[in-house]
């Protein structure tokens, strides 16, 4: 079958901070398909990534509507997958669905990521839509396409939910992939490499060396975060690939594309130490000379000095680490994130150490959370010496604890997910309204920047990625 996989166009708040990055995860569902499909992609972001004026407030980032419409309509698919990485663009999924359907009736709709496959009832209550793939997609959609090519039965394909004579079922979910080894590589091919190493907007912020790409080594997270939706694709199962695969895709890159700098894209890259120092290694002996970070972040309490001297030689010049609070009690009780300050206080130190820089993860306006405590994590952030600092306000994620938690105190109200992101407080706790709490954290902003220009002014003008950081920063004000 001709299958075309889609990133829709995105509409954001022209305050927000967005990237572009490689499509992992539709790059890997597209390697499963090719071995019995005709397999095309198209990433309405990077074909066209300059913003485009919406309103005072919104842009568009990519294709324009009428032009997605002529690609899908140019290519003539008899199967549209789409993919929807954050629920706050999961209207964008649906519109994409629809062009699908005024094109060409007979053309088979498919949705898949980290919102369908929490509320998957939900998105196929829509018209446009025909199927949705719950969780990891590379199995659920490959025997889906195999089905509808043999006109079997569907009540036998796990992981997917469907429409029969006006009636909704969702069939049992597919255990996540244990065996990461036997996946191909991402179809990069399919891709416009060149356009991402070019235009692309990194979700590292910035890359050292170009041209760069994303990749990554394991899934899943052990972790109990209580804001965190990415279980809700990857499940809280821990899976690697080993180290010798690994080391294969990075000098397939180094070959066929001249990479010269990784990001891994991991949600627990660390976990396994062992592991972890063997692709160091590896990329150390091999003398791939790839400069690395971690823009998803990695597990405090799995990072030590032998690790960090073994990261160091094999390139790593910045990890992103989940500090989230200044408060231990925000951690302990509300988070129930297994970190204390006192480790995270260490690990920060011995990665100055070795001289590799930080980025710290932070979250503020989680219910139960008061002013003493987010005026911990602000002290938090300027006591330390970060490089830089990404501080998110809470957002009930579908499929989350906290979700869950907001839902049964009333603290969300109606289903518009647009302003679901980081950016946006959407929800008020009982000690702080949702203003207060935009307001707390444009002000840890301003003392962060205030704090590194008073520490280190002389490097700080110097830094040409300071003032990139800045102007991010003052999008928030």
């Amino acid at each position: 079958m001709k299958i075309l996989l889609v990133i829709p166009p995105c509409i954001y708040d022209k305050k927000e901070h967005f990237f572009i990055a490689f499509p992992l995860g539709l790059a890997y569902l597209a390697a499963a398909l090719l071995k019995n499909n005709e397999v095309e992609a198209l990433d309405c972001l990077i074909e066209d990534p300059k913003p485009k004026p919406l309103s005072k407030e919104k842009c568009l980032i990519g294709l324009k509507w009428d032009e997605v419409k002529e690609r899908i309509r140019y290519v003539n698919p008899d199967i549209v997958g789409v993919s929807c990485a954050y629920t706050s663009q999961y209207t964008n999924q649906i519109k994409i669905a629809k062009l699908v359907k005024e094109i060409d009736k007979k053309i088979i709709t498919i949705v898949g990521g980290a919102h369908p496959s929490v509320v998957p009832e939900e998105v196929l209550r829509n018209r446009y839509v025909d199927f949705v793939v719950i969780g990891e997609g590379e199995e659920a959609f490959t025997r889906l396409a195999e089905s509808l090519k043999s006109k079997k039965s569907l009540a036998r394909v796990n992981g997917i939910g469907y429409k029969k004579n006006g009636k909704t079922f969702i069939n049992k979910k597919i255990y996540p992939v244990q065996d990461l080894d036997k996946l191909p590589f991402p179809a990069r091919r399919l891709f416009k490499m060149e356009k991402y190493f070019v235009h692309g907007k990194e979700h590292a912020f910035y890359s050292k060396a170009k041209p760069s790409t994303t990749l990554i080594t394991s899934r899943g997270c052990t972790g109990r975060c209580v804001y965190c939706s990415v279980k809700t694709v990857f499940g809280c199962f821990w899976r690697a690939r080993s180290p010798s695969n690994v080391e294969k895709e990075l000098e397939h890159l180094k070959r066929v594309y001249n990479i010269k700098e990784i990001h891994f894209e991991d949600d627990n890259l660390t976990l396994n130490k062992k592991r972890m120092i063997s692709i160091c290694e590896k990329m150390t002996q091999n003398n791939l000379q790839l400069r690395w970070t971690t823009p998803n972040g990695v597990s405090i309490n799995h990072l030590d000095e032998a690790l960090i001297i073994k990261m160091k030689q094999a390139g790593c010049y910045r990890v992103f680490i989940g500090v989230e609070s200044g408060s231990q009690r925000v951690l302990d009780s509300i988070i129930k994130k297994d970190l204390s300050l006192e480790k995270a206080e260490e690990i920060i130190t011995l990665l100055k150490k070795h001289g590799i820089s930080i980025v710290g993860f932070f979250i503020m306006g989680l219910p139960g959370e008061d002013k003493r405590d987010i005026k911990r994590t602000i002290e938090f952030i300027v006591s330390h010496d970060f490089q830089d600092v990404s501080i998110a306000i809470a957002t009930p994620y579908p499929g989350t604890g906290l979700y869950k938690k907001c839902k049964l105190k009333g603290l969300i109200k109606g289903s518009d997910f647009s302003k679901f992101n980081p950016y946006h407080a959407v929800i008020s706790t009982k000690g702080l309204k949702r203003e207060e709490i935009v307001q707390l954290r444009d002000k840890a902003c301003i003392k962060f920047q205030l704090s590194k220009l008073s520490k280190h002014p002389l490097r700080f003008i110097m830094d040409k990625q300071n003032y990139s950081t800045i102007l991010r920063y003052f999008r928030h004000l």
